[in-house]
């Protein structure tokens, strides 16, 4: 398995708010949902990898870019699964997250299971940011929670 999430539950109901956005978008993912994924993210989304991160751009820009850094990302891995952990409103328009990320790289022997932080920004709806972040308090500094 490549990449999974545990469930998230689908009350079927509209998104009302950023979390719920979010939420839906992840989701998605997890049903392997594209098209409403893709409905859920800005044709203009950016997406800012973690400095750490070896070998990404800065930014990847619209659905394309983030076809292009998942690829990249998932590519390196034999198993990856990730666990929301918490949602949390933060000022302008953006959700925090806090996910479990696990996986394993059988060619080096590598494997991770390590709390990451992530911010979406929602406009309308729509995801026009996702970035991520080396610690929970970059994360919590970088939206204005820290």
């Amino acid at each position: 398995m490549l990449w999974t999430t545990p469930p998230i539950a689908d009350t079927g109901a509209v998104p009302e708010g950023n979390v719920d956005v979010v939420k839906q978008l992840m989701l998605a993912y997890q049903r392997a949902d594209f098209p409403t994924a893709l409905g859920i993210l800005d044709p203009e989304v950016r997406v800012y990898p973690r400095s750490e991160e070896p070998g990404v751009d800065d930014v990847y820009v619209g659905h394309d870019g983030v076809f292009q850094y998942l690829g990249n990302w998932l590519g390196q891995w034999d198993e990856y699964e990730t666990d929301p952990v918490s949602f949390e409103d933060a000022p302008d328009d953006q959700v925090l997250v806090v996910m479990t990320e696990r996986g394993h790289m059988k060619q080096s022997e590598i494997t991770l299971n390590q709390e990451f932080t992530h911010s979406f920004k929602v406009k309308g709806g729509t995801v026009t940011e996702w970035r991520m972040y080396d610690s929970n308090e970059q994360g919590r500094d970088a939206v204005g929670l820290g």
